[in-house]
């Protein structure tokens, strides 16, 4: 089986800058850092060894960092994009994990503020750079000449199944395109919710679609609302779609919710 680090080294670099952000694309094709130096453990003493994607400081130290970002910011190599659309390269997903788990573990309502801070962390989050086992019903189900195997990246699935097996979206959407709508979405979101998912937290955020989408990238089945759900541990979107409802979401009853408007959509 072919490894994720062999996987992600054949991957067109605008894929590789969507998955990884720029300036964490910078150190990778610098040579300072390696895949697996992205994956940061620690241990709680209720849920066992949890991982999240490292911030570019824990993976090559602050002065570094430092110098990578700045090269950004000037247009240097990797550069290029909007925190938007790149999603930037994981720095400050910190505080809104922190906040997130806090939230869930004590049931409190958000502050506005808070709120404002979550949607802003996942409108600028970019998409799990995770390589995931996909279902044998999706298998063999092909999208800009790649057929879908055992095992993809998340991005690539994703992007896939909502084109090619869904047709939520019109064939063409690219990656970058598709994290953007994503994006977007979570910005305009009227629906806010957090719940456990396995022994992560995740935060669900729920906006309609019109407006959001160009009517020229909407597929045959276009529905509704768009879904983002971010995942706290990595600091990244985990998944994104439409869907008709909110009742028609697998958001679980015991989701906390920080916010959602009297009149539903």
């Amino acid at each position: 089986m072919e490894r994720s680090p062999d996987l992600f080294a054949r991957l067109p670099r605008e894929q590789q800058r969507a998955i990884l952000g720029p300036a964490k694309l910078a150190a990778y094709e610098q040579g300072l850092i390696h895949l697996e130096d992205l994956v940061h453990r620690t241990h709680d003493r209720r849920c066992g060894t949890m991982r999240r994607e490292a911030s570019l400081h824990e993976a090559v130290g602050r002065q570094e960092a430092q110098r990578l970002a700045a090269s950004i910011r000037g247009g240097g190599p990797g550069g290029g994009g909007n925190r938007r659309t790149s999603g930037g390269s994981g720095r400050g997903h910190d505080p809104e994990q922190r906040l997130l788990r806090e939230l869930l573990t004590t049931g409190r309502q958000a502050t506005d503020a808070e709120v404002v801070q979550i949607l802003d962390r996942i409108a600028t989050a970019p998409f799990s750079g995770l390589v995931r086992r996909v279902p044998a019903k999706d298998r063999g189900y092909s999208y800009q000449g790649h057929r879908l195997g055992a095992r993809e990246l998340s991005l690539t699935y994703h992007l896939t199944k909502r084109v090619a097996i869904e047709e939520q979206w019109s064939p063409g959407t690219t990656e970058t395109q598709y994290v953007a709508d994503l994006q977007t979405a979570a910005r305009a979101a009227s629906y806010l919710a957090v719940y456990h998912y396995g022994s992560d937290v995740a935060a669900a955020a729920l906006a309609e679609r019109a407006g959001i989408i160009p009517a020229t990238r909407l597929g045959r089945q276009p529905q509704a609302l768009i879904l983002v759900l971010y995942s706290a541990d990595q600091g990244r979107l985990i998944t994104g779609y439409q869907v008709s409802s909110v009742a028609a979401t697998t958001i679980p009853q015991e989701a906390l919710w920080l916010r959602h408007p009297m009149t539903p959509l």
